[in-house]
């Protein structure tokens, strides 16, 4: 993660193919069996955090009530859509896939998911 002696990500550098990214999934882009249908893949600017610039908690804080699928990133680029880094001022793991992902794509995408974490528990009483 970046911290004040290591810089953060560039914005607009591919991030690698190694890297673990993770995309929000609602509830209603689940299917009958609570696996992810390719809706949360099958978009223009698809955004997601790169896994090794912020902890799980991080990313099921930004998405309240949201499951989180994590995906290889060379699963976006082994269909020619390159994920880049685009840091924000509140998320420096911010990356975009700025291309549009079409559906079939996202279906191969999606068939890919290494994981798919539930939402955070509320601590809430």
């Amino acid at each position: 993660m970046a911290t004040a002696s290591t810089p953060g990500p560039i914005a607009g550098a591919p991030v690698a193919p190694d890297e673990q990214l993770r995309r929000a999934v609602q509830a209603n882009q689940l299917d009958e069996r609570g696996w992810p249908t390719s809706a949360p893949f099958s978009t223009t600017g698809l955004s997601a955090d790169v896994a090794s610039l912020c902890t799980l908690a991080d990313s099921q804080a930004r998405f309240p009530g949201c499951s989180i699928a994590i995906v290889q990133c060379r699963s976006f680029v082994d269909e020619g859509r390159q994920p880049i880094h685009d840091p924000l001022p509140n998320n420096h793991a911010h990356a975009v896939v700025p291309e549009r992902i079409s559906q079939k794509q996202a279906r191969r995408i999606r068939n890919k998911i290494i994981e798919l974490v539930g939402p955070a528990q509320s601590t809430q009483p």
